[in-house]
């Protein structure tokens, strides 16, 4: 079984918060990242792929909404990264 995972890097400490498309389950936090940033980013996360499970879509989906966030340092520095693993090796991020 394929799952869709996206991961999000920020800047400053290169750690990883990956979200499973299918169960949204929170895989990892960011060390520097407030809970109250990473249910933000869960609550994006889980509009978006309600609204579409279509990658080219969901890329611009999410950073438009993190084009809309601005403000928030926490969020306007991450980048995101897919890939598409099997549910038993687990996530690899595709450089």
């Amino acid at each position: 079984m394929r799952i869709f995972y996206f991961f999000f890097t920020n800047n400053k400490d290169q750690t990883n918060i990956g979200i499973n498309h299918s169960n949204l389950t929170k895989l990892g936090t960011s060390s520097n990242m407030k809970k109250e940033s990473s249910k933000t980013i869960i609550g994006i996360i889980e509009k978006l792929v309600i609204a579409t499970k279509e990658l080219r879509t969901v890329n611009a989906l999410i950073h438009k909404a993190f084009d809309a966030n601005k403000t928030k340092n926490h969020i306007k520095n991450i980048h995101i990264k897919f890939c598409l693993t099997d549910s038993i090796s687990g996530p690899q991020a595709n450089v």
